[in-house]
C-alpha cells in the first residue's frame, strides 16, 4: 500500500517524517533492521533516490 504524500511538500521531508512515526510507533522495534532502501522506497512507490535522501536525514 502506498504511503499517502502531499504534493505541495518536498516528498523526501514527508517519507522523514512517516519513518519518524514509524520508529516512534513501534513499526521498526530497536535492534530491528528496518527494511532496505529498496523496500521502502517500493512501499512508499517513490525513487529510490528520495528514499535514500529521507533516510540520510533521519541520520
Amino acid at each position: 500500500m502506498p504511503w499517502k504524500l502531499d504534493e505541495s511538500i518536498p516528498i523526501y521531508l514527508q517519507l522523514l517524517n512517516q519513518l519518524k512515526l514509524k520508529i516512534v510507533r513501534g513499526d521498526y522495534p530497536p535492534g530491528e533492521t528496518i527494511p532496505s532502501v529498496r523496500e521502502l522506497a517500493a512501499q512508499a512507490q517513490v525513487n529510490p533516490n528520495t528514499m535514500q535522501r529521507a533516510l540520510m536525514e533521519l541520520e
